[in-house]
């Protein structure tokens, strides 16, 4: 999401940003549609990957201001987690962890 987009979303309160996900049981896509912000960011990333494509950019009609946008993607890319692993990590582990995501992320 670019800076222009992103000043736009902060206009949206965040108890206000809402992420819809939409399927029947027999569709092979499912569509996202999602005012969040922090979704939006997720989401165009995962467009940039190929897998999933932006169908739909909801705007104000007075001002042109993007205020969400709607996704399609295979279904069979959504799935969900059984329980949340906590992780404890000792101090080294936590530095290494680090060093890898920045050596992660500067890659990009």
């Amino acid at each position: 999401m670019g800076d222009e987009e992103r000043e736009i979303l902060r206009g949206i309160a965040t108890d206000e940003q809402e992420t819809v996900v939409q399927f029947g049981r027999n569709d092979e896509y499912m569509t996202i549609y999602t005012t969040d912000s922090t979704m939006m960011t997720k989401l165009d990333k995962c467009v940039k990957g190929g897998e999933y494509e932006v169908i739909e950019i909801h705007k104000l009609q007075k001002s042109d201001k993007i205020i969400g946008k709607t996704y399609r993607a295979k279904k069979r890319l959504l799935s969900f987690r059984k329980k949340f692993i906590e992780r404890e990590m000792t101090e080294e582990q936590r530095k290494a962890s680090a060093e890898r995501a920045r050596r992660i992320n500067s890659k990009e």
